[in-house]
């Protein structure tokens, strides 16, 4: 039995997103740990929601609002670490739901096994009636140490390491790192720098966060823009922090192998010309860097658009 009972910061950026929103917050104050510092970030929302806040505030003293211009999701959690006190720090987007157990169950393991940081699964849902809370009781763990950790950037089904609100993290992992403002994929442009930083992790396996799936949020939509470049510049960002370690080829690899996807998913969308052409100039040019190329990578040079048909085949 853990008896320490830590502060835990829940960050909560917050964007136009009324009618998800109480369903976000119930989800954080009946959690199963109750010493926690609930920070709702109105991210400058047009809607209600700043209104909700305010109204939640008022019934739960745990609970800190912090009102501010709209500066995107990145902006809104990094005044949330800047405002918070834990010891513990976790990130629950606005329109999700956790388990009552999420913080609890992670708390204990991430004390138990003195890590830095501990890694929970998660289900993606449409409606809350689809939610099942499976029991955490027992639940299954592993450990990692610094390079395991880091290893599982560069695994093909990586989602739950790179998503950052699957995790509590040990506060003192930010103190000097934020999010990158006004960018697509912020996860992906800090999980890295976060990972490399964990002398070890814990893997909680169970689906202890639940997230939204829903057409108007930010990545899903019909058109590919410049802004979702920043699916390649997360990559490419990555590979340039590992240049020089023994991690320099598999974030090579997992570049080249980026590009490609990202290639191959802009041709089902609307796209500007200009922007298959810096992708490919992009694969091309790294690419010629990989020392040990593999079979696909060499077909997808060479036939970029034969390629990008057999993915949407498939």
């Amino acid at each position: 039995m853990i008896k320490e009972k830590d502060l835990i910061s829940v960050v909560i950026p917050i964007y136009n997103v009324q009618e998800f929103l109480p369903k976000c917050i119930d989800s954080v104050i009946n959690q199963t740990y109750d010493n926690l510092e609930i920070i709702l970030v109105d991210d400058g929302s047009p809607d209600d929601s700043g209104y909700i806040c305010d109204k939640y505030k008022a019934k739960d003293s745990r609970i800190k609002v912090i009102h501010k211009k709209n500066g995107g999701l990145s902006d809104a959690r990094n005044v949330g670490i800047e405002n918070s006190n834990g010891k513990y720090i976790c990130f629950v987007d606005s329109d999700d739901i956790i388990h009552k157990d999420f913080i609890k169950c992670q708390y204990e393991n991430i004390v138990k096994t003195r890590s830095d940081i501990s890694v929970c699964l998660f289900e993606q849902f449409f409606e809350e009636s689809s939610i099942k809370e499976t029991e955490v009781e027992n639940v299954e763990t592993q450990e990692f140490d610094n390079n395991q950790l880091i290893l599982k950037i560069f695994e093909k089904n990586n989602i739950h390491y790179i998503c950052a609100c699957t995790k509590l993290y040990k506060k003192s992992l930010f103190e000097d790192l934020r999010f990158d403002v006004g960018r697509l994929h912020e996860d992906e442009f800090i999980v890295y720098k976060i990972f490399s930083r964990c002398k070890n992790a814990v893997f909680v396996k169970a689906p202890l966060y639940f997230y939204r799936a829903r057409q108007g949020s930010i990545t899903r939509t019909s058109t590919f823009k410049e802004k979702n470049l920043d699916a390649f510049y997360s990559v490419e960002s990555c590979y340039n922090f590992f240049v020089g370690t023994d991690y320099e080829q598999l974030a090579l690899n997992r570049l080249i192998n980026s590009i490609a996807y990202i290639y191959c998913g802009a041709k089902r969308r609307v796209t500007e010309k200009h922007i298959f052409k810096f992708l490919l100039e992009q694969y091309k040019k790294y690419y010629k860097m990989n020392k040990s190329k593999l079979l696909k990578q060499r077909l997808f040079y060479l036939f970029p658009n034969i390629m990008s048909v057999i993915k949407r085949l498939k």
